[in-house]
């Protein structure tokens, strides 16, 4: 009997699967807790940043109910540094309903806030071996490739659409879950987005962009332009503490930053109480389609930190000790910086 492609594509795919598979902390004696956590976390985040979270995260929080009965800002200070705090907040909420209502199954887990059909989709599938197809990135390229799909996506929801009754169709029925994180992990760590490994691709006698030389092009994706912002921000500190005052950049992106710490803006009402004194440094970081710069100053007249706070200019920044600071939820790239300063 002849294989179909379809066949040939799972029976290679998971054959290599079985002799490659990473060592993951969520992998080794698998739970429905650990696959949870681990997508929200891998959810636009690159898995060797998540692996250091993820391992404190289990021994902070080992359990739903152990996770539902913390308050919010521990867990975002938790997951401070990961981005994409939205993600660690509807977690939170996840945990909270599952404790007093046990999810199981697709339907279940579509109806959580904060879970969208990919991440249903894997936790179904990894955790009860549903037999429903996983569409994210990885998989978009992967079988864009596949088949070698090359007509031009707007965005990345545009590709997933016209790629998810494929997925369907080259889905495993027998083992969803393997097949899911075996596709995967193909376009993890061979079809990968920068340089794919075609060579050592274990179903490149499947793949019609490899055969036609078009592996380059697929998927294809229409540029998007991005928009470029400045932010000013002070450096204020004196011998034992530093200011710091909830995001402003929330405001622009609503719930994604909403709850976390970050220094504070240079406005003209503060600029009058403090001037603004030498430029000490510039960051940058993107959210979404906006890039970032901050440059960040030190002010120019010599201020008492606790007196500051007390004026209207300042009534929404907070004084932070040295010693307090491990204990909060920053921002990641305004984490990075103010270690930076203190060191």
């Amino acid at each position: 009997m002849r294989l179909t492609l379809e066949d040939k594509f799972q029976s290679l795919l998971l054959n290599w699967y079985s002799k490659n598979a990473r060592i993951l902390p969520w992998r080794t004696n698998p739970s429905l807790y650990k696959t949870v956590v681990s997508e929200f976390m891998l959810q636009q985040t690159q898995v060797k940043t998540v692996l250091p979270y993820f391992e404190r995260w289990i021994r902070l929080f080992p359990s739903f109910e152990a996770l539902a009965e913390a308050d919010e800002s521990t867990v975002l200070m938790v997951w401070s540094g990961l981005g994409y705090y939205t993600r660690a907040k509807c977690l939170h909420e996840c945990a909270r309903v599952f404790v007093k209502n046990p999810i199981y199954g697709y339907p279940g887990w579509l109806n959580c806030k904060g879970v969208g059909d990919y991440t249903a989709a894997a936790i179904a599938s990894i955790a009860f071996n549903e037999a429903v197809a996983v569409v994210d990135g990885n998989v978009t390229r992967v079988l864009c490739r596949l088949l070698s799909v090359i007509e031009p996506f707007k965005t990345k929801d545009a590709a997933m659409k016209i790629i998810r009754p494929i997925a369907n169709q080259f889905l495993s029925k027998t083992d969803p879950g393997k097949y899911n994180e075996a596709l995967m992990e193909l376009g993890a760590i061979v079809c990968t987005k920068q340089k794919s490994r075609c060579e050592a691709c274990p179903v490149k006698s499947c793949c019609k962009s490899y055969q036609n030389d078009t592996v380059h092009l697929c998927p294809h994706f229409v540029q998007v332009k991005r928009t470029h912002c400045k932010i000013q921000r002070y450096w204020i500190r004196d011998a034992h503490s530093f200011l710091l005052e909830p995001s402003t950049v929330g405001k622009v992106f609503q719930n994604t930053l909403q709850g976390l710490l970050e220094l504070p803006t240079i406005t003209p009402q503060r600029m009058s109480v403090v001037g603004l004194g030498k430029l000490v440094f510039t960051g940058r970081r993107s959210i979404g389609t906006k890039d970032f710069m901050e440059q960040i100053y030190l002010p120019r007249k010599k201020v008492n930190l606790q007196a500051l706070i007390l004026l209207p200019e300042f009534s929404n920044c907070v004084r932070v000790t040295f010693d307090q600071q491990q204990d909060l939820a920053f921002t990641g790239p305004h984490k990075r910086w103010i270690s930076k300063f203190l060191q």
